[in-house]
């Protein structure tokens, strides 16, 4: 990605107890990519999805954001933006 001549954006679409560890991991992979902005999203319990995971598997605004500064520990982005009833954290590079 960092060949693009565009602005790049990574989304991550988290899930509580299958995908929530390791935020040093994501952040190296976050800097091989070199994005503008990283988005750290909730997994909602919505659709299909219902039938292979449960509300538990459903992280709260407060669990995404201490996720997202983890994350952004490692990374030294700016939170640029955040939207509580959606779950999800803006990370800018700049």
């Amino acid at each position: 990605m960092p060949s693009l001549d565009t602005r790049k954006a990574i989304r991550l679409t988290m899930v509580k107890g299958i995908n929530m560890t390791g935020p040093k991991g994501y952040a190296d992979l976050i800097r091989r990519a070199d994005p503008d902005y990283v988005e750290v999203k909730a997994y909602m319990f919505v659709g299909s999805s219902r039938m292979r995971l449960s509300l538990d598997n459903m992280p709260s605004f407060a669990e995404i954001m201490d996720f997202s500064e983890k994350i952004n520990a490692e990374l030294n982005y700016k939170i640029k933006d955040f939207k509580e009833d959606s779950r999800v954290i803006l990370l800018s590079r700049d």
